[in-house]
């Protein structure tokens, strides 16, 4: 397995290929040194990685809307929508009073857990709420969330 120095990894940030992970420490070694998934402790919000918005359960076709609190200062990345099989629209994604979503709707596949092309926002939230609004064809059960930094 071929060792990954700190330079090559500095490199790759500064083309977009890497995201900084709060836990790498450049000065530590190639990683960092050994990364503790748990340390002795941890305060609110630590190594917290996903924002929920919790699950709302559609009885038919129309529209919901899932919303999250935000209670820390954090980065909104993937946006991750589970609506099983049915097929749906998202009209309106919201963080902190400003609109993520321009322009007209967007099929929900496209924030589908299978999608691995999900759009990443990158979006510094610092207080406020997340929503997320779509209209579903049939009756579901909707969860969604943010993998966040």
């Amino acid at each position: 397995m071929a060792q990954i120095n700190a330079p090559a990894l500095g490199n790759l940030r500064a083309q977009g290929g890497l995201r900084p992970h709060r836990r790498f420490n450049p000065s530590a070694g190639a990683f960092g040194g050994p990364l503790r998934k748990f340390p002795e402790t941890i305060g609110l919000g630590d190594d917290n990685v996903v924002f929920g918005l919790g699950s709302v359960v559609a009885a038919g076709a129309g529209s919901q809307t899932l919303t999250g609190n935000v209670s820390r200062e954090m980065v909104l990345r993937d946006l991750v929508i589970a609506a099983g099989t049915v097929r749906g629209r998202v009209s309106a994604i919201t963080a902190a009073g400003d609109a993520l979503l321009q322009g007209g709707t967007v099929p929900v596949e496209m924030f589908a857990p299978s999608n691995l092309k999900r759009p990443e926002f990158g979006i510094p939230v610092y207080t406020g709420t997340v929503t997320v609004t779509l209209t579903v064809d049939a009756a579901a059960t909707i969860d969604a969330g943010f993998s966040i930094d």
